[in-house]
């Protein structure tokens, strides 16, 4: 085997591995914007009462439940408070409970209604960025997987631009030494 083939086959294998991270960052990053961002969170942002804006959040924190994202970092190396899931998590809660009293008190003075509904339509633009979805940590979507997937990615990422650029090196090498001993 020449070292033109055997940088190939390291190429491919690490061009591979390379794919499937982006494959599996892109996959479970669709899966939870379907699931929590787009279904519950935007529901919740454009709901027009407390009840219904209350029942997309519900949605959201038993999802969050279920996966167990209710704490931790999402960075590897500079923790922020925008990348805390227990932070959002406790930020939701406390919107939940809001939005609960607020619901109770438009069932005690229906005539209150418009006045409450207003409040919590502000509240919630207050909480909401442009696009009408709450801030969501930066890659919460493949939380606890964090480090694993960066460090997958960093290392098939420079393992294929390193294998792509040696074995163009050494194809080019072999074929100059294919065609200067030829000539003799």
């Amino acid at each position: 085997m020449t070292k033109g083939k055997f940088y190939a086959i390291l190429f491919t294998i690490s061009a591979t591995a390379f794919l499937a991270w982006a494959l599996f960052r892109g996959y479970e990053g669709i899966k939870f914007n379907t699931e929590v961002v787009e279904e519950c969170l935007n529901n919740y942002a454009k709901a027009k009462t407390a009840k219904e804006a209350k029942e997309n959040l519900d949605k959201v924190i038993i999802i969050l439940e279920e996966k167990g994202l209710t704490q931790g970092q999402t960075t590897i190396f500079f923790k922020t408070t925008d990348d805390d899931i227990g932070i959002w998590y406790e930020k939701l809660v406390r919107c939940r409970k809001d939005l609960a009293i607020v619901e109770a008190q438009v069932a005690e003075n229906p005539e209150m209604a418009d006045v409450l509904e207003m409040q919590v339509n502000g509240m919630r633009r207050m909480e909401t960025s442009a696009d009408a979805s709450i801030a969501v940590p930066q890659g919460i979507s493949i939380y606890p997987k964090n480090k694993i997937c960066f460090w997958w990615g960093l290392i098939s990422g420079i393992a294929t631009i390193g294998f792509l650029i040696k074995g163009a090196c050494v194809i080019d090498n072999d074929e100059t030494d294919e065609l200067m001993f030829s000539k003799r």
